[in-house]
């Protein structure tokens, strides 16, 4: 039994390889990416793993279509690299499996997994550091306030801060009977049932890094959002008017913790400290 993993990227080059690295060691078998034009150095990097790992490459800078898109990387992982289970991912997640490996997923009774996804807050201080990554953000939001209904016009106002508010998890599926892969990776359609919560696993999510990131990001993804309308990719909707209006960097250091909120948020239990993946790259890194 194989176990492939999708990814759809454009300049994620702060975090793109130690994604495949961390997954490989996880236990994820092969890899299907697409780079949607990216103008850093993730295409670089990517090219440079294909001779470590089984990573299938498709350099593709046309229109951004990741529905379309995310099923063509699982069929090739099915056709082409013998992959028989799927985490359709994204490139700033980081899945964890409770014991053992990611394979655990694959021995369920069921075909389709969702598993918990949680955010990680970067700190003033942290991120403020000459030597910051993104896994220098240890602060996990285990315990967020609630869901925060739509509000991608910036006046909409915000029942929580937006990285405090819950956020839906993420699937894991066979292969076999796979029918659709929709937007945002949150669920599927498949031919053998719906989807089951799981505990053998979770997701750390690092949306939140330095400026320069977090600007690409919200910058890329605007070009991707016209006619997107309701409830879906609302956020970044909301972060792209903010950054058109010319506020994105106000807006960016209201995500960092300084102090004070730390420890009152601590306090509260809504945030807890986590050094797993701060642990894991410090490990990998040559000693000086």
């Amino acid at each position: 039994m194989r176990l492939g993993m999708t990814l759809i990227v454009r300049d994620e080059a702060d975090l793109v390889a130690e994604n495949i690295k961390f997954h490989a060691r996880m236990g994820v078998d092969a890899f299907a990416i697409y780079d949607n034009g990216s103008k850093d150095e993730t295409l670089e990097l990517l090219q440079g793993l294909r001779t470590t790992y089984d990573l299938a490459l498709f350099d593709d800078p046309g229109p951004f279509d990741k529905e379309r898109r995310s099923m063509v990387l699982a069929r090739h992982l099915r056709e082409r690299q013998g992959a028989d289970w799927l985490i359709s991912n994204d490139a700033d997640e980081f899945w964890l499996p409770k014991s053992g490996n990611l394979k655990s997923l694959m021995g369920s009774e069921t075909s389709v997994l969702v598993a918990r996804r949680y955010n990680f807050l970067p700190r003033t201080i942290d991120v403020a550091a000459c030597d910051y990554k993104f896994h220098h953000n240890i602060m996990l939001v285990e315990k967020p306030y609630g869901p925060q209904p739509p509000a991608p016009d910036p006046s909409d106002p915000l029942l929580y801060p937006i990285m405090l508010r819950a956020i839906p998890g993420k699937v894991a599926c066979a292969l076999e009977g796979l029918e659709h892969i929709h937007k945002g990776n949150h669920s599927v359609d498949h031919a053998k049932g719906p989807a089951l919560g799981t505990d053998d696993a979770i997701v750390f999510h690092y949306h939140i890094r330095s400026y320069e990131y977090f600007e690409s990001k919200i910058r890329n993804h605007g070009e991707n959002l016209d006619g997107v309308t309701g409830g879906t990719s609302w956020h970044l909707r909301r972060w792209h008017a903010i950054y058109l209006a010319g506020n994105l960097r106000k807006e960016y250091e209201s995500l960092l913790l300084d102090e004070q909120q730390t420890q009152s948020l601590l306090a509260d239990g809504v945030i807890r400290e986590e050094r797993v993946l701060a642990n894991f790259f410090a490990a990998a890194e040559p000693s000086a």
